[in-house]
């Protein structure tokens, strides 16, 4: 059963559900909107970032990127939630590439991988709400809760990257950049050929009337 606005309140008053850095303003009608945290990683740039530092987190046209959640989450066996980004960077072509479902039993912080499939940086600033979470209260608790390898995970580690740090090939980005000046080449080969065949055409119209001249001299 998704639970309201008012059950999400109180399963968070009865410590059902517990969300660090609680804002009764981040309750929507039935969810709860999360924050971009302190640590995210970029697959152009290869490192990881510290957001609280820089204050921005900008994936560039085509980029992927990881982002941890600002608050932490742990929900009982009873309990699940599912997740995706909040409408108004959807509508800028900003889509998660993981999940959406939050396992009954888990406790962490939210890693969440994004991809920017616009023509155009999309730029998350620190703590901006960008994930939108809602909550399933189950008909019975679950036999076997979370156990995995997120539980109580509260930072990047090096297996949240490292597979993009030593990946072979063209990132996404690279290639989306090499696509559009593959496109400036082209268009510049067409105003070149273009050009050539207006010369070309002048030459040809020159001799024409060069022979119809010389013909008739004779």
């Amino acid at each position: 059963m998704l639970i309201t606005d008012n059950q999400i309140r109180e399963a968070i008053k009865n410590g059902e559900i517990k969300i660090s850095d609680y804002q009764e303003n981040l309750i929507q009608p039935a969810t709860y909107d999360m924050r971009v945290g302190d640590e995210g990683f970029l697959s152009s740039l290869k490192q990881k970032i510290d957001i609280s530092k820089r204050g921005l987190f900008i994936l560039e046209p085509g980029d992927y990127g990881i982002v941890l959640t600002f608050e932490s989450i742990e929900l009982p066996n009873n309990y699940a939630g599912r997740f995706g980004i909040r409408s108004s960077f959807l509508r800028k072509g900003l889509m998660a590439a993981v999940g959406p479902q939050i396992d009954p039993g888990f406790k962490g912080r939210l890693k969440i991988g994004l991809f920017n499939l616009s023509p155009k940086p999309i730029v998350l600033g620190y703590k901006d709400p960008f994930l939108s979470v809602e909550f399933h209260k189950l008909s019975e608790p679950v036999k076997e809760p979370y156990s995995g390898p997120y539980q109580n995970q509260y930072s990047l580690s090096a297996n949240d990257y490292e597979d993009l740090i030593f990946e072979q090939g063209m990132t996404f980005t690279e290639i989306i950049k090499a696509i559009s000046s593959l496109n400036v080449n082209v268009e510049g080969m067409r105003r070149s050929i273009s050009n050539l065949s207006w010369i070309i055409g002048i030459g040809f119209s020159f001799l024409a009337i060069l022979i119809s001249v010389i013909a008739v001299l004779k």
